[in-house]
């Protein structure tokens, strides 16, 4: 289990973490709350970095 601010990405913070919350809202993502902190599997959270750098950036970088 990793927290969001663990994985190195080019998405500012602010937008990485409004649209982890959204995730966790509508369900695209596990996690578990813990106090007052978010964790989540680390496979899933890296997977949900990359497909959000390819739109946010603009550029393929999800191995298809």
């Amino acid at each position: 289990m990793l927290m969001s601010s663990n994985i190195k990405t080019k998405i500012p913070d602010y937008l990485l973490r409004g649209l982890l919350k959204l995730a966790r809202k509508y369900g695209a993502i596990a996690y578990t709350k813990r106090g007052n902190y978010y964790l989540y599997p680390e496979k899933e959270l890296k997977t949900f970095v990359k497909k959000l750098e390819a739109v946010v950036i603009g550029k393929d970088n999800t191995g298809k």
